[in-house]
């Protein structure tokens, strides 16, 4: 019937992604369960990072700290999996973060992403350059760090 949801099994994995991300809460249980399963569709991870990217960029503002948490959980598993996800998210960090400032009027939520900034250095997932940069466009009035995205032009220091 027209109209009529489409079955589950019916949709693609791009859909599917977007409707359990709709469907994501802020709880350690939906945003681990979410995670699992982006990391067991690890081979899709360049267009589930980029359909993420696409999702926290047009959410409310009280969804995108929750989207955000779920990208970190996402890219600190899957650092034991090859860190795909650390470099196909990281791609989208920038104007992601550059979004946030622009369109989040809440300090605590910028306060929390400038958090995972530190989380991400404290365990070497983001080298230093790179979080400067995430940083800058969290304090930027009209950012223009949303032009540039994660190339990783060597790994993270790892701590001594």
């Amino acid at each position: 019937a027209r109209g009529s949801p489409v079955p589950f099994w019916a949709m693609s994995l791009e859909q599917s992604f977007v409707k359990k991300l709709g469907e994501l809460n802020a709880s350690s249980l939906s945003i681990q369960t979410l995670s699992n399963w982006m990391s067991f569709n690890q081979s899709s991870s360049e267009v589930l990072s980029k359909t993420w990217s696409s999702e926290i960029q047009k959410a409310k503002p009280d969804r995108k700290i929750t989207l955000l948490y779920l990208a970190n959980d996402v890219i600190q598993q899957s650092r034991k999996k090859g860190n795909k996800y650390k470099e196909q998210i990281g791609k989208h960090l920038l104007p992601v973060f550059a979004n946030l400032k622009q369109t989040v009027p809440d300090q605590t939520v910028l306060e929390k992403a400038a958090r995972l900034c530190g989380i991400w250095t404290d365990r070497s997932i983001y080298d230093a350059p790179f979080i400067a940069k995430l940083h800058a466009a969290l304090a930027a009035e009209h950012s223009a760090a949303g032009n540039e995205s994660y190339s990783p032009s060597r790994p993270a220091e790892e701590p001594a």
